[in-house]
């Protein structure tokens, strides 16, 4: 648990963990110095002789290399019931295949990557170690792009044979001597790393799916190890794993029939081939041999892995001189280039003059459009009448396609805007046809510059919110960030103002692809784009100093909400302690920058009126509720679903007043309005009829309680949601339920919600009332069983999940945790009595 000492070490948390042992984040506690360090664990309940020997020999091995690209041990021991540990340098770094998709690295810097690996390799070949098992999960890369080897859990001695550890595998970067259980020369960890680089250079994607499939770690982007690989690996030979002969076939052929493979270039493909050739005699003698190919190869030399011929060489120096060859060159054509160059310029002048003659087009047929919706907008038009806002931009909206038919371009343009005006709305459904109209439109014209292809395709990102669409929202996020890597930072002559709009639009890529990631339960990967969103803006001067950044910058709208969106993830993660302290530091900026009726201010409003009813600051909750509600009847009117999210909070104040009249009247007319909005009101009816049904259980109508929760989890306010469920509704359910004595109906209800929970944080309070409800149902069968043996079998049951519930409540970050814990230890030991 955090805090045991374990040696010099005191453990700080669990980072993953398999069936043969754990990995603990731990820092050492003996007051030397300050270090951070991966200690790895062999579990006490582990019984598997193999994963002991292997653990055993990983230590001895580790201990026996120093080599800068290599994890480093640094300490190890046994304990007094004989559990064996060892502490290895902590790398906080990424696998080298993620780490190469996300930094979107060069073919230079992927195969610089893989020279480095070769040499970590060679100096482990050079004490006699074959390392066996090279894959992307066990080469991490730093922040600072620097490459170290982990795992030799299962490592051999050159010339040991040991048939127990040639079980260990895995298949996908297995040689295919080592598939067929002969014996492994340097030459079967010289065919890991060529398979390595082909994964590396996108030959071969699905290897990782298939390295996955072997291997039940869990991802080890910032840990030194990886416990739980040894006990997939070592049952790699099942099903048929070591005598299917098509298993060798497919990852070199893989590789060499890839899509990409011709695109290489021919040195690189050659390189390539003869380092996973299948007879180990072709391929390259030993890992230093693979690395000084690669490097001529970078350095434009002749490389060994092909036919040694006059032209080849010819080429090579070409290419190592091609500066001085082209010069010469175009010394040479230089007379011919003087010939044509007046008629080019001339060609030029009558290009831009046709390009100024368009523009000038559709500015006049821009302003010819305000120019004919004001005309259109006066009373005289209207007999009289003043037009509203809503009349005004449905009427630009339908003329657009007539009035400006002959000018795509403005059309785009004008859509783009209006899109935007309808998102702030909230008018959602006609925010997204606008916007795909934009998209199409301004995409096909190829005079649209970059910056406006990048505003375009992060409007599109946002409107396309629904659960079907967050894959494509995702898509055009990625592709916002690709378009604005090819600006050219600015210099003198570029204004701030291009600067600024690069950073904003940048900052909302970055917030719209971690917000569908959390909406998709994918937490930890969204926490890491919101990571490299916030490096990204405090790289561009965000949020460092105010005497030097502009607060229009420190606090723009894009960075607040990544900003907020990180509360929200921390929140997810059980973190609840961290985010109420930013959040509360994020109301006020909200309040300074954006004004105290924006919509964004009243969300992060909101959250903090949930903060306060959470911790039991009533008083507070009411004074910031009021103003909510007051904010949100001004700037949507009280027929707006977003006035139904204020009612929803003043009702979850009234209810922890026990006020549960007003609670049900506020949740009712919040359901209301929901109803009545149609598809934009569906986003927050779930979590409306959830709060329904628990104030209902709590004023003890039990059946209204289940009508609510039954229309909570309807499919098509699932399906609206932002995020997803994640078991909430049905445990609900499930304890609703049981009070209703419905006992039949609550085993399917949990194992749902169980369903539903395997992406909720391991320190999330939501386990504990899962534990619970189980252990409430186990003691209800008791009671009403005659079986003495299946009676003493429930009771057991509900012993193990009453202390799991406790358990879990030791470390989990929840207001009631003390009056959870006790509730849960006096049914304990009721069953006790």
């Amino acid at each position: 648990m955090p805090g045991d000492l374990i040696g010099a070490f005191r453990i700080v948390r669990e980072h993953s963990r398999g069936g043969m042992a754990i990995v603990y984040l731990a820092e050492r506690a003996d007051g030397e110095f300050n270090q951070r360090v991966a200690l790895k664990w062999m579990q006490q309940d582990s019984n598997d002789h193999l994963a002991a020997r292997l653990f055993e020999r990983e230590r001895e091995y580790v201990a026996s290399l120093e080599h800068p690209n290599i994890a480093h041990l640094l300490d190890g021991g046994r304990e007094q019931d004989g559990a064996m540990w060892f502490a290895m340098e902590w790398v906080d770094g990424l696998p080298i295949d993620h780490y190469c998709q996300l930094n979107r690295c060069d073919l230079a810097t992927r195969v610089g990557f893989v020279i480095a690996l070769c040499e970590a390799i060679g100096s482990a070949h050079a004490k006699l170690l074959l390392h066996r098992d090279i894959k992307p999960a066990n080469v991490l890369v730093t922040a600072r792009g620097h490459v170290k080897l982990l795992d030799f859990g299962v490592a051999q001695m050159l010339g040991q044979d040991d048939p127990i550890l040639a079980r260990a595998l895995t298949l996908a970067f297995a040689s295919p001597e080592q598939i067929a259980g002969d014996p492994l020369g340097i030459t079967s960890d010289v065919y890991q790393l060529g398979v390595l680089l082909g994964v590396l250079l996108d030959l071969a994607p699905v290897l990782r799916t298939l390295s996955n499939t072997l291997h039940a770690s869990s991802d080890p982007a910032t840990s030194a190890a990886s416990p739980s690989r040894r006990e997939t690996d070592v049952e790699a030979e099942n099903s048929g794993a070591r005598s299917s002969a098509s298993a060798r076939v497919t990852t070199a052929s893989m590789i060499r029939h890839s899509p990409s493979w011709p695109k290489l270039p021919t040195d690189l493909r050659a390189i390539i081939a003869k380092a996973i050739a299948d007879n180990p005699q072709q391929r390259y003698v030993s890992a230093e041999a693979l690395r000084a190919d690669l490097q001529r190869f970078l350095a434009q030399q002749p490389v060994s892995a092909r036919a040694d011929r006059w032209h080849y060489r010819a080429s090579c120096f070409l290419r190592r001189h091609l500066i001085a060859t082209t010069l010469a060159v175009l010394g040479f054509c230089a007379i011919s280039v003087l010939g044509w160059r007046v008629w080019v310029e001339r060609d030029i002048a009558r290009h831009e003059a046709e390009q100024a003659r368009l523009e000038a087009e559709r500015a006049r047929a821009s302003v010819d459009f305000v120019r004919e919706l004001l005309n259109w907008s006066k009373p005289d038009a209207h007999k009289g009448r003043a037009v509203s806002v809503d009349e005004a931009l449905k009427y630009a909206v339908d003329q657009l396609e007539s009035t400006l038919k002959d000018q795509p371009r403005a059309r785009g343009e004008l859509s783009l805007l209006f899109s935007n005006v309808y998102h702030g709305r909230k008018e959602f459904e006609r925010a997204l046809m606008l916007a795909e109209n934009a998209y199409s439109l301004l995409e096909a014209d190829p005079l649209t510059d970059t910056i406006m292809r990048a505003r375009v395709s992060v409007r599109l990102a946002m409107a396309l919110r629904d659960q079907l669409q967050r894959d494509r929202s995702i898509e055009m996020a990625k592709r916002t960030l690709a378009l604005l890597e090819t600006i050219v930072p600015s210099q003198a002559q570029v204004s701030v103002l291009n600067d600024k709009e690069v950073a904003r639009l940048a900052l909302a890529a970055y917030h719209i692809w971690a917000m569908r990631l959390v909406q998709q339960g994918e937490t930890e990967r969204a926490a890491q784009i919101v990571a490299s969103g916030l490096a990204y803006a405090e790289h561009n001067n965000f949020g460092l100093d105010a005497s030097v950044v502009p607060p229009v910058w420190r606090d723009s709208e894009a960075l607040l909400s990544l900003e907020y969106l990180k509360v929200q993830i921390l929140e997810m993660q059980g973190e609840f302690r961290q985010a109420g302290v930013l959040r509360k530091t994020l109301l006020s900026r909200y309040e300074r920058s954006m004004g105290l009726d924006d919509p964004d201010t009243g969300v992060v409003r909101g959250a903090q009126i949930n903060s306060y009813v959470q911790s039991g600051d009533l008083q507070a909750a009411r004074a910031l509720a009021k103003t909510q509600l007051a904010s949100a009847a001004k700037v949507w009117g009280k027929d707006h679903p977003q006035y139904a999210r204020s009612l929803y909070q003043s009702a979850a104040i009234a209810r922890e007043e026990q006020d549960y009249e007003k609670a049900r009247t506020d949740l009712r007319a919040a359901i209301e309005i929901g109803i009545a909005a149609g598809e934009d009101g569906k986003v927050n009816l779930r979590i409306q009829y959830e709060a329904l049904a628990v104030v209902e259980e709590d004023a003890g109508d039990f059946y209204a309680a289940e009508a609510a929760l039954r229309n909570a989890l309807r499919p098509d306010l699932i399906l609206a949601a932002r995020s997803p469920n994640l078991g909430a509704g049905r445990l609900k359910l499930a304890r609703v339920l049981m009070r209703l004595k419905r006992f039949d109906e609550v085993p399917e209800m949990l194992a749902q919600a169980r369903m539903e929970m395997r992406t909720v944080n391991a320190k999330h309070a939501r386990w504990a009332i899962l534990y619970e409800l189980t252990a409430d149902l186990a003691v209800h069968e008791a009671e009403s069983t005659a079986d003495a043996l299946k009676r003493q079998s429930s009771i057991a049951s509900a012993r193990e999940n009453y202390q799991l519930a406790i358990d879990q409540l030791q470390h989990a970050q929840t207001n009631s945790r003390e009056s959870d814990q006790k509730r849960n230890q006096d049914k304990l030991a009721a069953i006790g009595s």
